[in-house]
């Protein structure tokens, strides 16, 4: 298995995580700026968009019984 080194790390433990996470707002602190939030519905499952547009990153929380957490991250 390989291994990364550096903040990538950071992103990979924060995935998965529940809102409100302390891994989640680790990661949210390394890209901290102005941010929008957009939801979005698809298949009856709840997206919640985080955009900081300024850094080119996305977070990406679905909706389950046990609540939101973390599906995704991307980086543009």
């Amino acid at each position: 298995m390989k291994k990364f080194l550096g903040d990538i790390n950071i992103f990979l433990n924060a995935l998965g995580e529940k809102q409100g996470s302390n891994l989640i707002l680790k990661a949210i602190s390394i890209v901290a700026m102005d941010f929008e939030v957009e939801y979005f519905e698809c298949d009856n499952i709840q997206h919640t968009y985080f955009h900081f547009f300024k850094r080119g990153v996305d977070f990406v929380f679905s909706k389950n019984n046990d609540g939101e957490f973390l599906e995704s991250i991307f980086f543009m």
